[in-house]
């Protein structure tokens, strides 16, 4: 498979006048010029976080610091401000974000945790809008310290998790939350995992597939602060299993151990294939570096594993000589640690001040990794690696089509001959891997004194791979993932899904298909009666109704089909105001999803009925016994509402079951109490 140079990247050699900047170590220097905004402005000095993103797609990295600064990098080491795009105010802002083009349109967008967490939508213009709308809106209670994207289904969407700390961000504290990426550019809150369920210290939360079986796992650092306890570490289910779930990890010690966690990171620091473990602990607990050995882990100590109120590890290649090195940030300051190559790591320089996260991207596009320092004090800033030692690099600009467009959780190998040795390199893309932040999703590697790459082995979240061989070093490349032969995938969003009276709905056909093998008719069923009601690939409807619809669509390449049907999709509610707008009555019997679900004290209940009957609306619990009769009488046609109160229940899952006539229907909801 041939694999392109991008064309919009260029090599940068920037040559410093090193008497207007201050040394970190002998690797970084801190970058002061008074012209660019990034040094003069004052960035958040709390518990904060950063990425490096290519949010406007110009090839050059630029630099998200939280809690709501973003710098667009001009090229040749110039950044400008970008006006401030939340509309939040400052304490109702966060310190942790995360960056991933969650709605496949080919711009990064950001998530933003806070008090609410919000979901940015990028336009691709540098204009980012809040993605308002239930279960992720202003108004729903998703506070959040951080949070991180993944495909955790492996459907070809990144999904969301947002990690809250129980008795730091309001109250009452609340457990952490967990959505599905619906596709459509949006998302379906997830109640039923034990972190979604149970109040908890948490901190961070990463994901990586570290046991390498094909879906992506997740790791929640959990800090007590007082005391050491054991962190909330899950497996994915789905590709075991068939099932979409987690199951607690119980594998010693890394499940085992106590610990004060804040930042799980899964990399391959000793380059044998598998993914060892760091974790960043605060004051009641060491660091750990778990090494694996085929699937067993190795608690090891070093001068990683030292005690102290340490925050993030961030890992990459600093010295560019074929294994990871990493940055430790901590409440004194910050350490840069150099891989040795034998399970040790030579501490390269210590500085003084409290630090909180680094990020680690090429920012200016010379091959090496640069870093920014998110911090209360001088230690905050733009750090220029100019390491001069020879060694060679690549970096690799990966975009998913059947996977994620991100790419995140594909995981690339590298082989090439260093110092006579053959090395393999393994690396995970992320969109969370620092503390509070992550680092470029363009994937680097340094490769010593290797003079070409004898392999790369792209392998993406769909199962899709890709092997490269005899490859150039000290050069960018690009890759778009392969489709299937014949692939196709039907998906639509709309513009609407709430309204009215009467309700004009735009639908947008967001399939995707083989460009060999386009998609040549489209067949869509508005209220998935059978009845095909367009062909148009993006056709505009009204439903004059009060009803809920299920909306189906059909998408065929001529030689084979698929489609997606939405499940009581669009709802269109009778008109409130009766005397400008006259009642429109229910066509249909139906039972809508209990609103807010989950709930603690009560939740309202809806159904409708299009002619008289006896309706019958009783409560069970999960084993089936009956707790209440809600409504038991003869009903004319109409919309009903119910509200539903759970003071003397449990938590729990429950059932409600509406019969009316022939007519019968069952829905499942959730009391966190």
């Amino acid at each position: 498979m041939k694999i392109f140079k991008a064309p919009y990247f260029s090599l940068i050699l920037i040559f410093l006048n090193l008497s207007g900047w201050n040394s970190f170590a002998q690797i970084f220097v801190k970058v002061t010029d008074q012209t660019n905004p990034v040094v003069t402005t004052v960035t958040d000095g709390g518990y904060t976080g950063a990425a490096w993103v290519d949010f406007d797609n110009d090839g050059n990295l630029d630099l998200f610091t939280t809690k709501n600064f973003l710098f667009r990098n001009l090229g040749n080491g110039n950044f400008q401000r970008v006006t401030d795009f939340q509309s939040l105010s400052s304490s109702q802002l966060g310190n942790g974000t995360s960056w991933a083009d969650y709605d496949n349109d080919g711009d990064i967008d950001l998530f933003l945790s806070g008090n609410p967490s919000l979901v940015y939508n990028n336009d691709g213009s540098g204009n980012f809008e809040a993605a308002n709308e239930a279960p992720l809106g202003t108004s729903d209670d998703n506070r959040g310290w951080t949070g991180a994207w993944a495909d955790y289904n492996n459907d070809g969407f990144v999904d969301l998790v947002i990690i809250h700390p129980d008795g730091f961000i309001g109250n009452p504290g609340i457990p952490s939350r967990f959505f599905i990426n619906n596709g459509d550019g949006r998302f379906t809150k997830i109640t039923s995992f034990e972190f979604t369920l149970r109040r908890a210290a948490y901190t961070v939360g990463t994901w990586s597939d570290y046991d390498q079986d094909g879906d992506m796992d997740l790791f929640i650092g959990s800090g007590p602060v007082s005391h050491a306890a054991i962190d909330y570490l899950y497996d994915n289910t789905l590709v075991n299993t068939g099932l979409e779930g987690f199951d607690r990890i119980t594998t010693d010690p890394i499940a085992t151990d106590l610990q004060d966690g804040q930042v799980w990171n899964w990399i391959d620091y000793d380059n044998d294939g598998d993914l060892d473990a760091m974790l960043t602990n605060y004051g009641s607990a060491p660091n750990r570096l778990y090494k694996n050995n085929d699937g067993v882990y190795e608690s090891l100590t070093n001068n990683l594993t030292a005690g102290g109120s340490y925050l993030g590890n961030s890992w990459g290649d600093i010295d560019n000589d074929g294994d990871l090195d990493v940055i430790l940030t901590h409440e004194g300051g910050v350490r840069v640690f150099l891989n040795d190559g034998n399970d040790s790591f030579t501490n390269e320089t210590n500085f003084s001040g409290a630090a909180r996260s680094s990020t680690l991207g090429d920012y200016n596009n010379d091959g090496d990794l640069d870093m920014f320092i998110s911090a209360p004090n001088t230690v905050r800033g733009l750090y220029e690696n100019t390491i001069s030692n020879g060694n060679n690099w690549v970096i690799f600009s990966l975009t998913g089509t059947v996977s994620n467009k991100s790419a995140i959780g594909t995981k690339v190998k590298l082989k090439a001959t260093i110092n006579g040795n053959p090395v393999w390199q393994y690396r995970e893309l992320l969109a969370q891997n620092n503390f509070n932040g992550q680092n470029s999703l363009r994937v680097h590697y340094g490769l010593g004194d290797a003079t070409i790459i004898d392999s790369v082995i792209i392998h993406y979240p769909s199962g899709q791979q890709k092997a490269l061989i005899n490859l150039a070093v000290n050069n960018f490349y690009s890759d778009e993932e392969e489709y299937p032969s014949g692939f196709l995938r039907a998906n639509f969003k709309t513009d609407s899904i709430k309204g009215e009276g009467q309700l004009t709905v735009q639908f947008t056909d967001l399939s995707v298909a083989n460009p060999n093998f386009p998609v040549s008719s489209y067949e869509w069923d508005f209220n998935n009666d059978g009845v095909i009601d367009a062909t148009d690939q993006n056709p505009m409807f009204t439903y004059s109704s009060a009803n809920t619809y299920s909306v189906r669509l059909v998408v065929s390449n001529g030689t084979s089909s698929d489609s997606l049907t939405r499940g009581d999709y669009i709802t269109v509610n009778p008109v409130s105001d009766v005397e400008n707008n006259p009642f429109q009555f229910p066509d249909q019997f139906s039972l809508e999803q209990n609103y807010p679900n989950p709930f603690n004290p009560a939740t309202k209940i809806r159904y409708s009925i299009p002619e008289e009957s006896d309706v019958i609306l009783k409560v069970y619990n999960s084993l089936g016994q009956e707790i209440t009769t809600l409504v038991n009488e003869k009903k004319p046609q109409g919309f009903y509402e119910i509200n539903f109160g759970s003071e003397i229940l449990p938590s729990g899952i429950y059932i409600y079951r509406l019969t009316a006539g022939d007519f019968t229907s069952v829905k499942k909801m959730l009391i966190i109490k």
